[in-house]
């Protein structure tokens, strides 16, 4: 099936997937690390936009790999050089329009809560006590000196980059053994306030969707890197689908 490519390049994630893929060629999974909806839904895109010419997949080895094919965009600029009248200029009035509403739909992720989802081969008990036991804790998540699951129970812990380590401040908000644990998330000597949930969803005796929320992104600080949507999103990837996954799956 082709698509039309006006099709494509009407949904913002698929622009911003075609955004990524200019300058790289990454695989499915490195692709979906960088937006917060599911894997399926940006396969479903990427789909889309294969259809259309506008992504090429090519298999190397085991792995399947993206990258763009700008010419099909030809057509859009054809289109739109029929209204130059209306515009300041050729591909420069599209070029501004599509940055816009890039920069829209930043805005509005950044508003929004980052959810991370995966289901675990293990119950919810044995999850509920990774997320409340400190011994447990120290295997998988970060160094904390103590920790109780109660509400307005207070911690802190360092973490960050090998380059910068930030010290964050938390205190609890909710506890519901077994369902959810959520606390706010804020950093020392930063402004901004933020809070992280870890909700537990039973689909059998030893298999467990767990999801996790974190809201108030757009609070913290524009001009660091590790403060943005995109650095969240691949830390709690690989804190859920890696570290905690590998824990409770022992």
């Amino acid at each position: 099936m082709r698509r039309d490519v006006f099709q494509a390049i009407a949904d913002p994630t698929r622009r911003d997937i075609i955004n990524l893929l200019a300058n790289s060629q990454l695989n499915l999974n490195a692709v979906a690390d960088n937006f917060t909806i599911s894997r399926p839904a940006i396969s479903k895109h990427i789909k889309i936009l294969t259809e259309c010419g506008l992504v090429i997949i090519k298999q190397q080895g085991r792995e399947r790999y993206c990258h763009a094919d700008l010419k099909r965009l030809k057509e859009v600029a054809s289109w739109a050089d029929q209204y130059r009248a209306f515009w300041t200029g050729k591909l420069d009035a599209l070029e501004n329009f599509l940055e816009n509403e890039q920069t829209k739909t930043k805005i509005i992720m950044e508003a929004q809560p980052l959810i991370v989802e995966r289901t675990l081969n293990a119950s919810a008990g044995r999850i509920w006590q990774a997320l409340t036991d400190n011994d447990q804790m120290k295997n998988w998540y970060f160094q904390l000196e103590h920790f109780e699951a109660r509400v307005g129970f207070e911690f802190k812990f360092k973490g960050g980059t090998k380059e910068k380590q930030y010290l964050h401040k938390c205190r609890i908000t909710a506890v519901e053994p077994e369902k959810k644990l959520s606390y706010t998330w804020q950093y020392d000597a930063f402004p901004g306030q933020s809070e992280v949930t870890f909700e537990l969803f039973p689909e059998s005796d030893d298999k467990t969707l767990v999801r996790i929320t974190h809201t108030g992104l757009d609070s913290f600080p524009k001009d660091d890197p590790n403060f943005a949507v995109a650095s969240f999103t691949k830390g709690w990837n690989h804190i859920l689908g890696t570290s905690l996954k590998a824990f409770v799956e022992a």
